[in-house]
């Protein structure tokens, strides 16, 4: 069931990924990467692997809406279980009302 969930997760991530992708000949459309080696995993202050770990990211925006994946795996751990990685999707549209920044969204944990 979990796993099932994860799939739909991804699956839907990557058809608004291939959707944006259909119409840039019409809009505007971004993609950002980035590839980091980074000494610990530290996540809102707290160090969740104090081992090197490679996060790769990408993002793709277009017309206020945006989509990414991003990821961690620790480069040291022999065995790559779980525990030693993590993966985020996430998926939000951006607008402004008034004053303020508007942007609704999701993040799924994998």
């Amino acid at each position: 069931m979990k796993k099932m969930r994860n799939n739909l997760i991804v699956a839907s991530v990557l058809s608004v990924v291939v959707a944006a992708g259909s119409y840039a000949a019409e809009v505007a459309m971004d993609i950002d990467t980035e590839l980091k080696v980074v000494s610990d995993f530290v996540w809102r202050g707290r160090i969740l692997n104090d081992e090197p770990c490679f996060q790769p990211s990408i993002t793709v925006s277009s017309s206020g809406f945006s989509a990414s994946i991003w990821g961690s795996w620790n480069l040291t751990a022999v065995s790559n279980v779980w525990q030693n990685s993590r993966v985020d999707a996430a998926f939000d549209y951006t607008f402004v009302l008034g004053k303020n920044i508007i942007r609704p969204g999701f993040v799924a944990y994998i």
